[in-house]
């Protein structure tokens, strides 16, 4: 599939966006069967560049991936108000602030 489509997997996760050689490729939504949810890059099939992740509990999480792992930093914020900024280096947590 080339172009915009939308999957649906048997534990109810979703995909919508677009397609290239029948993977998940540019810009996309995933939602999870648990209610977690990203939005943003992807290539290959999988989350890369910058994207928004949304836990089921209302908290977000924004910052880049790079072959699916969280890089540099992603600023968290909480859904009952706050946040904080994490850093991270190939999928590791690093530091927090």
């Amino acid at each position: 599939m080339d172009g915009i489509g939308v999957i649906v997997w048997d534990d109810g996760s979703i995909y919508e966006g677009y397609f290239k050689n029948n993977k998940r490729y540019g810009v996309g939504r995933y939602i999870l069967h648990n209610g977690d949810a990203y939005t943003g890059g992807w290539d290959e099939g999988i989350r890369h560049g910058n994207g928004e992740y949304y836990y089921a509990n209302g908290d977000k999480e924004v910052g880049e991936w790079v072959e699916d792992k969280r890089t540099g930093w992603h600023v968290i914020k909480y859904a009952s108000g706050g946040s904080k900024r994490r850093l991270y280096e190939n999928g590791s947590y690093i530091q927090e602030e």
